[in-house]
């Protein structure tokens, strides 16, 4: 067999594959059918009254209600990285609620002031 045989066996074979993929690619289906989905069974009504937190529970600022006792365990969850308005009020509710006890025992640093 001759060089220009083996150039012409791989051409000829590139040539088939090309058509055969074409040929292939017109006879698969483009999308697959569509799926249907199974009936949603109802939903059981919840105790809760809302899973989802409200766009102002990730805020610094103020609550516009009192927080209750599990809000504000959760405000001061979400802050303890740093001192807001947010984390001083559910502190001030975790202690009116008897909650949590202040330590009165530990008293802030206080540099003193050369005279």
């Amino acid at each position: 067999m001759t060089p220009w045989h083996m150039l012409c066996t791989a051409a000829l074979t590139i040539a088939v594959c090309g058509i055969a993929a074409v040929a292939l690619g017109c006879v698969w289906p483009a999308d697959p059918p569509p799926r249907t989905r199974p009936a949603a069974h109802p939903r059981l009504p919840s105790h809760r009254t809302s899973t989802v937190p409200g766009p102002t529970d990730w805020t610094c600022a103020l609550p516009g209600t009192p927080l209750s006792p599990d809000d504000a365990h959760n405000a001061a969850r979400h802050h303890r990285e740093h001192d807001c308005p947010r984390k001083r009020a559910a502190f001030a509710t975790l202690v009116a609620y008897g909650c949590i006890v202040p330590d009165t025992s530990r008293r802030p640093y206080r540099q003193k002031v050369p005279s």
